[in-house]
């Protein structure tokens, strides 16, 4: 059977998938492979219609407060360095031409920043949350607390999760995903 699907479409989906891959406990190098190429194709929409993404926005900011340019290093430079960086473990997984016997780190707190900036750049670019979405922003902000003063704090309903094991704030993002009403009712 053949389905045809668009762009948007496409990258919703993957972000979604690689959200529920991350609240079944399953391997962190399948979610970041998937949240990767969902990011991909969003950064490359924004893009084409002339958006800038809340992550590019971050990484100017990083740099501003980093005061990168006492380095000498131009923004575009400290932005190709970190986008280099971030698509360093995809390029890992997608890749063994050049470097058969290469090891990587994938660490779990960049995997969930990649998926931070996934939602966000579906928000930007489509004016909405999927219900995947919206318990992993839940989630995200339960994990990594923001300053207490933020108003995003009285929306999270799974705060004693912070400080938590890894297992077990993946166990209650599940259970948080799996209580999303609309969930259950899409086809």
């Amino acid at each position: 059977m053949e389905h045809r699907i668009d762009k948007i479409t496409a990258a919703r989906r993957q972000v979604n998938a690689a959200i529920r891959i991350l609240f079944s406990g399953e391997d962190i190098l399948a979610i970041y492979a998937v949240a990767a190429g969902a990011y991909r194709v969003l950064a490359d929409l924004a893009k084409n219609n002339g958006t800038i993404l809340v992550g590019d926005k971050s990484v100017e900011t990083a740099y501003n407060d980093l005061h990168v340019e006492r380095t000498g290093k131009s923004l575009s430079e400290f932005q190709r360095d970190v986008r280099k960086e971030m698509n360093r473990p995809a390029n890992f997984l997608k890749h063994a031409d050049k470097d058969p016997e290469a090891t990587s780190v994938i660490d779990e707190h960049m995997t969930d920043i990649l998926l931070l900036d996934c939602c966000s750049s579906f928000e930007e670019l489509t004016g909405e949350f999927t219900d995947e979405m919206v318990s992993f922003l839940e989630w995200y902000f339960a994990v990594y607390p923001p300053d207490p003063a933020r108003e995003i704090n009285q929306y999270i309903r799974i705060k004693h999760i912070h400080g938590k094991s890894r297992t077990y704030q993946i166990f209650e993002g599940n259970r948080l995903l799996n209580s999303q009403p609309g969930l259950h009712s899409k086809g």
